[in-house]
């Protein structure tokens, strides 16, 4: 009988206990909820932050990335092997060849005595230091890189469809112009133009147009090229009346014309000194024996 009465008092007990802990985890669940909404409360306005930031700076990178062309060294119409061979090499280059006004309120050309004169009045030496920068125009191509030009939709797929490409009869070779060589060619070509009683020899139908012919060429160059390095202008009291006068003595950036022309000297194709070899180093065998 008292163990009857122990038990069903122990599980009384047992029920009690389980009856009180059952009606405390409401009580936990919801502690355990208001903490949370708490603690959510409190981390929003950084959650907010953060997300706002990202957007910021979400919407100025899609605004970037609408406003700026990236400009890589080389541009998509250069000539794609002279890209796999010619190095990416940029150099700061001061200008030279300046105007000014001296004391005498005279205009004068500043000469720097440390490089090639080319825009003087016309001598030997001015003469030779011209046929130095174009004695290169036309270089050879092979057939693979006519086509991989092609391909890309450069220079050789706007050829007329009637036209046919030519090729040297000697080497079978195709010959192409790089364009700052025919630019250089036609500034020697208006040059000779501004002295042209030391060059009566240009004088012949052909040279009107070919002369007119090279302004625009040069003229769309520049524009292509577009170089916005600033020249600084100062104040001279040597100037009449006085006024501004440019400083044209600065650094520009330039790609490094000395590669480019080595590069080019190896595929010459007029040159009779160099045409024959550099043929045989693009074409292996084009002069053996039948």
């Amino acid at each position: 009988m008292e163990e009857a009465f122990e038990s069903t008092a122990s599980r009384a007990s047992s029920e009690t206990v389980r009856d009180l802990s059952d009606s405390e985890q409401p009580l936990k669940h919801t502690r355990s909820k208001k903490r949370k909404c708490v603690q959510l409360q409190q981390a929003f306005p950084w959650l907010l932050s953060g997300f706002m930031l990202f957007a910021l700076i979400l919407q100025h990178w899609r605004h970037q990335s609408r406003q700026c062309v990236p400009v890589g060294y080389w541009g998509s119409s250069d000539l794609e092997i002279a890209q796999r061979e010619v190095p990416e090499r940029t150099l700061q280059v001061q200008f030279s060849g300046g105007l000014k006004w001296d004391e005498t309120s005279h205009l004068i050309r500043e000469i720097d005595p440390t490089i090639p004169d080319y825009g003087g009045i016309p001598t030997p030496e001015i003469d030779a230091a011209w046929q130095e920068l174009i004695s290169t125009t036309d270089i050879f191509l092979t057939r693979e890189e006519v086509d991989e030009i092609i391909s890309n939709d450069g220079a050789f797929a706007r050829v007329p469809s009637n036209a046919h490409l030519y090729t040297d009869p000697y080497t079978g070779l195709y010959q192409a112009v790089p364009a700052v060589f025919h630019n250089l060619h036609c500034l020697d070509i208006i040059r000779r133009g501004v002295y042209i009683q030391y060059y009566p020899e240009e004088l012949t139908p052909a040279f009107k147009p070919h002369i007119q012919h090279c302004i625009d060429s040069i003229r769309q160059s520049l524009m292509c090229e577009a170089d916005m390095t600033p020249i600084p202008e100062i104040h001279t009291t040597f100037r009449p009346n006085g006024g501004l006068e440019p400083v044209f003595q600065v650094e520009h950036t330039c790609r490094d014309f000395n590669a480019m022309q080595k590069w080019a000297k190896q595929r010459d194709a007029l040159d009779e000194a160099l045409w024959r070899d550099n043929a045989q180093r693009l074409k292996p065998g084009v002069f053996a024996n039948p």
